[in-house]
């Protein structure tokens, strides 16, 4: 890279005009390129760091999803009010990766099911092992047709579940 440097900058007349806009042009690649590489690194080494500030955690969380996406699934420090914002303002990757966050509260849910596409309401629904936001979702799905789920349970007993749908006309 240094040898490409000292090409590029050399002023001895080893590159003519047209060589040096082509240079040019690799060299601002390759700067974006090394600095998205420098980025994306950094997000997933604090992806679930909790000793790094506020600030840099939503920085990269509104970044390229590249850089994005490790901070969006993992780490804890973004807030219900942050990751909203994200889901509001970024793309649908963004909220791709924030519905597969190993918690996803309510509030959250939401605004994924309100903003976001098939692939989002999917992945949100889908749920590992019981947890996550599956009934909550499922609900709110069912109410918007007219219906309802709902839900007794014990504690040693277990849980059942009703779900409630309009009949078609």
């Amino acid at each position: 890279m240094e040898n490409m440097f000292d090409l590029f900058l050399s002023r001895e007349g080893r590159l003519n005009k047209h060589e040096r806009v082509l240079m040019n042009d690799i060299m601002v690649k390759l700067l974006k390129n090394v600095e998205k590489k420098i980025y994306k690194d950094l997000s997933e080494r604090l992806a679930e760091s909790e000793d790094i500030s506020i600030e840099l955690v939503t920085m990269l969380a509104n970044d390229h999803i590249e850089v994005a996406q490790p901070i969006l699934e993992k780490n804890s420090l973004l807030k219900d009010e942050d990751l909203i914002k994200t889901i509001r303002d970024r793309t649908d990757a963004h909220r791709l990766a924030i519905a597969i966050r190993v918690h996803v509260s309510t509030e959250v849910s939401s605004e994924l099911i309100e903003h976001g596409s098939e692939d989002v309401i999917e992945a949100l629904v889908r749920t590992e092992e019981g947890s996550g936001p599956g009934l909550h979702i499922s609900k709110h799905l069912a109410k918007q047709i007219g219906g309802d789920i709902i839900l007794k349970s014990k504690v040693s007993e277990g849980s059942e579940f009703t779900v409630l749908l309009p009949l078609a006309k």
